[in-house]
């Protein structure tokens, strides 16, 4: 008779968070283990069947209706007759809307939307320009060097431990002077998101501070930014305070 020992187990990747379900298979002569990826929403079903065919694992009752396995396993075939097996859900929301002052964050990077060579004159750029005047000049001079696109990113950490993320969400000024800052695009919305989730986890920055991304001197809707960020951080690991409502001098629930 084989016996099986089962589990969900929570695995992270350097790109994304995922769960897998693990097996033990008892044969007499010792413990078969093996272990495949399935989606965070997964569940079983009482009785449910597991079955593998073709080097595909089948399921019956199930929203998954395949999961690839080695094909070292694609004879392998056993039968569920236990309780119902769920995700691993100690993991809460990772996006989490708050009311306060971004400034007052305990977050470890507070990230933002700026151009290229942007001069931090409005909004919270204005703020972090007043607070962290260093960063402002190097962030001048990481753009002389590079001459970034819009769709980068850049992260900006000082000595005392703060880290701050330019997002590069809008069009540069077509002014050589101190123009005006173009205007921000849902693409380069999306693409600087995702550089934003590369830098955070190289750097394993666990928790991240974003305002309503490219709504102000970017002239976007909050509507349509809101999905964007959701999209790019809801299964990432990293947990993320988004503060939806600005109210100055006010430490938000985070």
């Amino acid at each position: 008779m084989i016996r099986i020992r089962r589990g969900i187990d929570l695995c992270q990747s350097e790109s994304f968070e995922f769960r897998v379900l693990s097996f033990e298979l008892g044969l007499g002569c010792g413990f078969l283990s093996f272990k495949f990826p399935i989606r965070h929403d997964y569940k079983f079903s009482p009785n449910s069947k597991l079955k593998t065919r073709n080097s595909k694992l089948k399921t019956q009752n199930s929203p998954l209706t395949n999961i690839t396995l080695p094909t070292s396993f694609c004879h392998l075939s056993a039968s569920l007759q236990a309780d119902t097996l769920q995700p691993n859900l100690k993991n809460p929301r990772m996006i989490k809307e708050v009311s306060g002052d971004i400034m007052l964050s305990k977050a470890q990077a507070i990230a933002h939307g700026v151009a290229p060579h942007d001069h931090f004159e409005n909004g919270l750029a204005l703020s972090l320009r007043q607070d962290y005047p260093s960063m402002v000049k190097d962030f001048r001079h990481w753009c002389h060097q590079t001459n970034p696109k819009p769709g980068a990113a850049w992260l900006w950490g000082s000595a005392n431990g703060t880290r701050i993320v330019n997002l590069l969400t809008q069009e540069p000024s077509n002014s050589h002077g101190h123009g005006h800052p173009g205007a921000a695009s849902l693409q380069h919305v999306s693409h600087a998101l995702r550089e934003l989730k590369k830098l955070v986890q190289e750097e394993d920055i666990e928790s991240i501070a974003l305002p309503r991304l490219a709504t102000g001197v970017g002239g976007l809707k909050w509507e349509d930014v809101k999905p964007l960020i959701y999209n790019a951080f809801e299964d990432s690991g990293v947990k993320v305070y988004l503060y939806s409502t600005f109210v100055k001098g006010q430490a938000a629930s985070e």
